[in-house]
């Protein structure tokens, strides 16, 4: 960013092209999809650095896109940056309820699969290997 920085009041209101831009960009570069109701989480991770720079949505998306400091923003902007023991709680309410109502007639010798994505540090896969052991069910080891 070279220049002196614009006043810029962001009212948050991405329209439906300049989301899907930000929605390319970010999958072209990570491999992630957003998915469409993910359209307020990005306006509102976006909004910090829009303000910064003082670039509209559209002015951003462009620098983003072309200026490869401003895009590790963007994809910083735009990822979780946190890891966690159980670290969302409902979540492991609901694996809970899914294990003991659909799989409680899972055969012993049938492998139950379950991907953790994303897990930097390891915690939330233990933290579902944890879960599991503590409904006591013995195939679930």
């Amino acid at each position: 960013m070279s220049g002196a920085k614009k006043i810029f009041n962001f009212d948050g209101q991405f329209s439906a092209a300049q989301f899907e831009k930000a929605r390319r960009l970010f999958s072209s570069v990570t491999g992630n999809r957003l998915e469409f109701d993910k359209k307020g989480l990005v306006e509102s991770r976006l909004r910090k650095r829009m303000i910064e720079t003082g670039l509209s949505i559209d002015e951003y998306l462009n620098e983003a896109q072309n200026n490869e400091e401003e895009l590790n923003q963007f994809i910083s902007s735009l990822t979780t940056h946190k890891t966690d023991w159980c670290r969302e709680p409902v979540h492991f309410k609901f694996l809970r309820k899914i294990i003991t109502e659909e799989f409680r007639y899972l055969a012993s010798d049938c492998p139950l699969q379950i991907w953790s994505a994303a897990c930097s540090t390891g915690e939330e896969c233990f933290s579902l290997a944890m879960a599991l052991s503590e409904m006591g069910q013995q195939k679930f080891r």
